[in-house]
């Protein structure tokens, strides 16, 4: 497993990449905002254009507690972006009270795979 930490910003510094069977994984922190994203999005999609063996990205979402639909709009976004480059998207660790804001938001979530943790979106990806 190799691991490359991010340097910068608040949620995104808090969030190591990790590069576990040519999937990136993400770690989201709680209370992540539209800065926070703009960060990740300029690191993801250089991550995603300069490696052809990156089957997909795969997001965290465990330890996000609190957020607003906003910032869920900007992450579903930063979602297209990356698949538009060829990488699947996998999104984990939804615990109910952002689910529920997922829902009342009206987003779609549909295009990419849903698991319980990490694990489990590997084991659907083989």
């Amino acid at each position: 497993m190799n691991h490359a930490e991010a340097s910068s910003g608040s949620a995104v510094q808090q969030a190591p990449f990790s590069l576990i069977s040519n999937h990136l994984v993400v770690n989201m922190a709680d209370n992540f905002d539209q800065s926070d994203i703009d960060r990740l999005e300029s690191r993801l999609m250089q991550a995603v254009a300069t490696n052809p063996r990156l089957k997909g990205v795969i997001f965290n979402l465990s330890e996000v507690f609190t957020t607003d639909p906003h910032d869920l709009q900007s992450l579903q976004a930063l979602f297209q972006a990356i698949r538009l480059l060829g990488a699947h998207i996998g999104i984990c660790g939804i615990n109910p009270g952002l689910a529920v804001v997922i829902v009342r938001s009206n987003l779609e979530f549909g295009q990419q795979a849903i698991g319980s943790d990490i694990d489990d979106l590997l084991s659907k990806a083989t």
